[in-house]
């Protein structure tokens, strides 16, 4: 009997969890899809953001960007300026499967 009844609890409980796992699968296409067809603004650019989106008109490399703004090709410096550039959508990297790549370069976005 006791063996019978833990066995149940434990057939309640999996049934549980397979609720919460689709429950989450399905939030998260809704969350896809609101994040797909909202209108989202673009963050407004300082001067140098918007130097280093013109700059990128042709694929350029860290160096060259960094160099452009007179900075030091530190974290914090690409962080500021070319990784906030691409995750607003302003720059694309040329190789986006490695973003570490030593050969990684950088440019704008065209809108069409």
């Amino acid at each position: 009997n006791q063996v019978e009844g833990k066995s149940n609890q434990v057939e309640g409980k999996s049934n549980q969890v397979e609720d919460l796992d689709t429950g989450l699968r399905h939030s998260n296409t809704n969350l896809g899809t609101q994040l797909r067809h909202s209108d989202t603004k673009k963050m407004s650019l300082s001067n140098k953001q918007r130097d280093i989106v013109n700059f990128c008109s042709v694929p350029r490399t860290t160096a060259e960007i960094m160099e452009r703004l007179g900075l030091s090709n530190q974290t914090k410096n690409r962080e500021r300026y070319i990784t906030s550039l691409v995750a607003a959508g302003y720059l694309q990297m040329t190789n986006p499967e490695n973003p570490t790549a030593s050969n990684q370069k950088y440019k704008k976005v065209t809108t069409k």
